[in-house]
């Protein structure tokens, strides 16, 4: 692959483009700097591929796509390297998960993994990126105001964007998953490669079904996760897909002995928790994710669902969600400010211009809007429910011309496909996954218990399981590892002391604090300890000593173990075990002193 990538440096016309209109173009590749720097023990090549803007409406225009070559440290890599090109979104580029496949991933044994940055994202040129836009839609949240009028400046900010983009001469009808699929055939040409593997995750597997569909032949097999099928109305089925995701972990609660237990009436709860906010709505400090200064956000009902929702798309947070729902119930309000903080910094990652590019083009106007408002009115508490609210009324005004209807067909294909999806993915639902692969002649699905959206991100045995997928299609065995989680371990409030200390420390001093402050102190009760042993001091002083010692080296523990995300709502639990083990243990320490100095102290009598 290396000396392939520095022969096609000096080639400027190589075999065209199959194209998506009649057109045949002729793409251009040359050597560049990598954008960033790689670490040294990746071999990494990088080059621009400059392409048409439009090839349906074609001009003069030209793009510029980076990718970049991570090479295969094996001195004789296969021929058909792994290629990726976006993390979702639409938005996400390839360049930013550069780390995860190189590192987490065992595809560089045997293969080149190849980064094309999509059409749009970050480091492509021109950046569809909407700053004020991502700015608006979170000062929204800093003040009450009807949700219409929320939506209408959403809508204009979005049109500023809009306008500016089109002012710079970009032709935003360009941004779609059909020019992305013909940029890759663009680079596979270049490259003189014959077939490769593709690799995907939600809206990314929308990439690699259109290139399975279109261009079948340069596809040896496809890795798809947690799919965002063209052929699937997706925002009529946003409502009904989230309250099946809500009903399988209430269910799950409600079969769970502690969780049950604790929390028997969850479900009534959640919505009763809904209702009150969007009556009453809480308001919640955090630093603005961009500034960092202190702000007040206001959290309606609706707002506190689609935070339920994005909570899902993390593994990590699942089983803490009724433990999150019971205390904002019963007026905990300090357990919002965690998640509050870590999930608006996610509202300034995507840039929405090249989002609303394929989403108005691609998904809204194959949409019955008027459907999705009436079915979502079935589904008390959440009527109001979309992902990004203001969509709807933002493609509306967008002007985007629709994508051809054909790329709303189902993709049917025989290329050796792996597709996986996970039980709580309240985003592309399994369901739909699973009726894409049946839909793929040589596809194996596999659903993951107890696993979200994008099980590859989070699952070591789905990565593995892709590997060697990748490595032997035809002799893949979903059987040589267990994935996922058989059960959820919940987490309730017998196991953590709900208070917003340990938080403060970790984002008001530093997150080494946590554990460098009761370290100090457990050293400094050492010492102490140590200085009254020696010179004999009474035995209440050696046993405070003693006590202090157990307790914060037990803290030390406690909290070195424990999961950080729980340190965020509080203190474990099992810190009042400690707390006795140190009563005990300066018990027992004390009585031997005691008896010890008695001893000397007769001995030296006599």
């Amino acid at each position: 692959m290396r000396t392939l990538v520095f022969l096609f440096v000096l080639l400027t016309l190589l075999t065209p483009l199959k194209p998506v209109a009649a057109e045949t173009t002729v793409p251009k590749f040359e050597a560049v700097a990598c954008p960033f720097e790689f670490p040294a023990d990746l071999d990494v090549t990088c080059g621009e591929l400059t392409v048409p803007e439009n090839r349906i409406q074609p001009t003069d225009s030209r793009i510029t796509l980076p990718f970049a070559v991570i090479h295969s440290p094996n001195p004789n890599p296969r021929l058909d390297p792994i290629v990726y090109t976006s993390s979702g979104g639409p938005g996400l580029g390839a360049f930013g998960a550069w780390r995860h496949l190189a590192y987490n991933f065992d595809f560089l044994a045997t293969r080149d993994i190849i980064l094309l940055e999509q059409r749009g994202t970050r480091w492509s040129d021109p950046y569809l990126n909407c700053p004020d836009l991502n700015m608006a839609m979170f000062e929204n949240l800093t003040r009450v105001l009807p949700r219409e009028e929320e939506i209408a400046y959403e809508v204009e900010t979005a049109l500023a964007c809009r306008d500016e983009l089109l002012a710079q001469g970009v032709d935003l009808n360009a941004y779609n998953t059909l020019e992305t699929v013909a940029d890759l055939e663009d680079l596979r040409t270049t490259l003189g490669i014959q077939k490769w593997n593709f690799v995907g995750s939600s809206y990314a597997a929308r990439i690699g079904l259109t290139l399975a569909r279109l261009h079948p032949e340069s596809l040896r097999s496809m890795l798809l996760d947690s799919v965002y099928d063209p052929s699937v109305n997706f925002i009529e089925a946003r409502v009904p897909s989230f309250a099946n995701v809500l009903e399988k972990l209430f269910a799950a609660c409600a079969e769970d002995v502690d969780c049950s237990k604790v929390y028997p009436n969850l479900e009534d709860h959640f919505y009763e928790m809904i209702a009150r906010a969007n009556e009453n709505p809480i308001a919640v400090n955090i630093d603005h994710p961009s500034t960092g200064e202190s702000v007040t956000v206001y959290l309606t009902g609706d707002d506190l669902v689609l935070g339920m929702f994005n909570a899902l798309r993390d593994v990590r947070l699942i089983g803490y969600l009724p433990f999150v729902i019971e205390e904002i119930y019963t007026g905990n309000m300090s357990v919002i400010t965690p998640l509050a903080q870590n999930g608006f910094a996610s509202m300034f990652n995507t840039p929405l211009g090249i989002y609303y590019a394929v989403e108005c083009a691609e998904e809204f106007p194959f949409n019955d809007m008027e459907r999705q408002q009436s079915v979502a009115q079935g589904y008390a508490g959440l009527e109001n429910f979309l992902p990004t609210p203001a969509d709807p009324s933002i493609c509306a005004a967008w002007n985007a011309e629709p994508v051809n209807a054909s790329f709303r067909e189902p993709a049917a294909s025989d290329v050796p496909a792996l597709v996986l999806s996970g039980e709580y993915d309240a985003i592309t639902l399994a369901m739909f996954s699973q009726q894409t692969a049946s839909r793929l002649e040589n596809a194996i699905y596999i659903n993951i218990p107890g696993l979200s959206h994008s099980v590859m991100d989070v699952d070591a045995c789905a990565r593995q399981m892709a590997a060697a997928f990748i490595d032997s299609p035809e002799t893949f065995s979903a059987t040589i590892c267990q994935p996922g989680n058989e059960a959820l371990e919940f987490i309730t409030e017998k196991d953590v002391v709900t208070t917003s200390v340990v938080y403060f420390t970790a984002t008001r001093i530093h997150s080494a604090a946590v554990i460098a402050i009761p370290a100090m102190a457990a050293i400094l009760s050492l010492i102490g300890l140590v200085i009254g042993l020696k010179k004999r001091v009474n035995t209440p002083l050696i046993a405070a000593a003693t006590f202090l010692f157990i307790f914060f080296a037990g803290m030390v523990w406690v909290f070195i173990s424990a999961d950080p995300i729980l340190l965020g709502f509080g203190i474990p639990s099992v810190l009042g075990w400690v707390a006795l083990l140190s009563v005990a243990g300066s018990f027992v320490f004390s009585v031997v002193v005691t008896k010890k100095m008695r001893f000397n102290h007769r001995q030296a009598n006599c």
